[in-house]
């Protein structure tokens, strides 16, 4: 991700004079490159869960009502092209368990199902579609498994040490076995939901060379750190390399200097906020507004947009859903594919374009040659009416793409001017779009603490247990912040149960820290923090708790 020193120069920005090391930049390798220029993938979750009507599998489905009577993968592959999507990326098992291909690491699996009378093989079938519509393929394998795992989130770590080599085994197996039949061709994807502790290095550096990794100490991209497809603005590609490899670095580890280049990948599901299919669930459908929102918050803001298909217990993406997705595949192309100008490959810290007469303009789409690392480190937005120059808008971060909203606009020309950058700035595109502006609902996240518990704690040493679960409603990062007393250790806490230390993270002062909550937030989920104090005398401790 970083290669040698090549040249050190001087450049005059404006008034700044900026010291150049761009060879020193991190950039992105051929591999997450290919992955990123995709822009857009589509989850596909199908699970037992789908048939409880839950987003767990409790194993109370009979294996013989998975008849999947209308399963067509080709409808799939369809669905994903109507908004654009370049990848599939297929959970092939999940945290109950249930494998979607014959497997010989467990018999709870495609095998034993009514469907295809127990010969089928999703899997493949995924794989093979993709193959013919031209479609990459990404593979979700949880790495816990209910008969070894203490509890969801455990990245692959046995609730009995002593069956951990045995469980290493049957999971090393089942990649094995998935990625073998889909080929080192087709899968550019692997993701380790939460994490993984389980070595796999040996086999995705053999079946799967071309494919980026999302968590584990070999990671190559990002959670964002939220279920809702939302980045932040800026959004760097970089991270430090030390905590890349710690396994769950999300968006908010982003730094421009970072010596990693690990881009984010933001998930989200079609249904608020749940990721399997149920006939209530289908009424939690996003409208077309709030997945335009999505879509100028991820990709408008450099990322990759991960969003959820939902199979119904038919094997069949409803139909609702279908017209849902093309229609926002649709409006995409409607408020970015024709733009009013655009100009491609230029170099320099300033770009002009004219604008034909008449014609008025209210978002900049500006594309940074990425290759090359984070070049631009500043840029203004500014537009010329009358002979005059007045700012449109300001920005930071570019990388892949950055969407740049402001009022309409009635100026003769447009520029952009590159305030601050690491060598000379490398512009791939820049276009200027007449959007509707209705269709996007604000592009603010107000932050906003609350109080989550008030102790009273005791001259000494005392530990607390704060439940969280007020505050924590859906999968994402959440900052905690610990008033009136230095805190000696803190342990998250999952579903009363003390969760891996991955999942807190320290940060800043002694008192605030990042918790992750990966896992689905259900009926009967709980979060809390496990608080130790040693203090001098009696004080009044306030916890507080704010979503990022």
């Amino acid at each position: 991700m970083r290669i040698a020193k090549l040249s050190v120069a001087l450049f005059v920005l404006g008034s700044a004079i900026v010291g150049a090391e761009e060879s020193q930049l991190a950039k992105p390798t051929p591999v997450q490159y290919a992955w990123h220029e995709q822009e857009r993938i589509m989850f596909v979750c199908l699970d037992p869960a789908t048939w409880q009507g839950g987003e767990y599998d409790n194993h109370t489905t009979k294996l013989s009502d998975m008849k999947l009577g209308k399963l067509d993968v080709d409808q799939w592959m369809a669905v994903a092209e109507s908004w654009g999507a370049k990848e599939i990326l297929l959970v092939c098992k999940h945290t109950g368990g249930f494998c979607w291909w014959p497997t010989e690491t467990t018999d709870y699996s495609v095998k034993n199902i009514a469907w295809k009378d127990g010969k089928g093989n999703l899997v493949k079938e995924v794989a093979d579609a993709c193959r013919r519509h031209g479609l990459k393929m990404g593979v979700y394998i949880y790495p816990d498994d209910p008969r070894y795992s203490k509890g969801a989130g455990g990245g692959g770590r046995t609730g009995d040490p002593n069956k951990q080599e045995e469980w290493n085994r049957l999971l090393r197996k089942q990649w094995e076995e998935v990625l073998t039949m889909c080929g080192t061709d087709l899968v550019n994807e692997i993701w380790f939901d939460g994490n993984c502790i389980v070595p796999l290095t040996d086999i995705l550096q053999r079946l799967a060379p071309n494919a980026v990794v999302l968590q584990s100490p070999v990671a190559s991209i990002r959670w964002v750190g939220n279920e809702n497809g939302l980045a932040q603005d800026p959004n760097w590609n970089t991270v430090s390399g030390e905590k890349l490899r710690g396994g769950v670095t999300t968006e908010r580890h982003s730094t421009p200097d970072g010596d990693a280049w690990a881009p984010v990948e933001c998930d989200t599901t079609l249904y608020i906020h749940n990721w399997f299919w149920s006939p209530q669930k289908e009424k939690r459908r996003r409208s077309l507004p709030q997945l335009m929102n999505i879509f100028t918050r991820s990709a408008g803001y450099g990322s990759v947009l991960l969003l959820n298909s939902s199979p119904n217990t038919n094997g069949v993406i409803p139909e609702g859903d279908v017209k849902c997705y093309r229609e926002f595949g649709a409006m995409i192309d409607k408020q970015f594919g024709h733009p009013v100008a655009v100009v491609e490959n230029k170099t320099g810290n300033t770009i002009e374009l004219e604008i034909p007469a008449g014609k008025t303009v209210t978002c900049s789409d500006l594309w940074e040659d990425y290759r090359q690392g984070h070049r631009i480190r500043a840029y203004v937005i500014e537009g010329q009416v009358d002979g005059k120059w007045s700012e449109l808008r300001q920005g930071t971060a570019v990388g892949r793409r950055k969407l740049d909203f402001f009022e309409e606009s009635r100026a003769a020309k447009v520029r952009v001017r590159v305030t601050e950058s690491v060598g000379i700035p490398l512009i791939r595109r820049w276009a200027v779009h007449l959007t509707d502006r209705e269709l996007f609902q604000g592009n603010s996240r107000p932050e906003t603490w609350e109080l989550a518990a008030t102790i009273n704690v005791k001259a000494g040493t005392q530990t607390v247990d704060v439940d969280l679960s007020k505050q924590v409603t859906t999968p994402r990062q959440y900052e905690i912040r610990v008033e009136g007393a230095g805190v000696k250790s803190a342990i998250p806490l999952f579903e009363n149960q003390v969760g891996e230390q991955w999942f807190l993270e320290k940060i800043g002062w002694k008192g605030k820290f990042n918790l992750n909550r990966t896992q689905a937030v259900d009926k009967g989920s709980t979060t809390g923090i496990r608080l130790t104090f040693k203090t001098q005398k009696d004080v009044v401790v306030r916890v507080f708790v704010c979503p990022r």
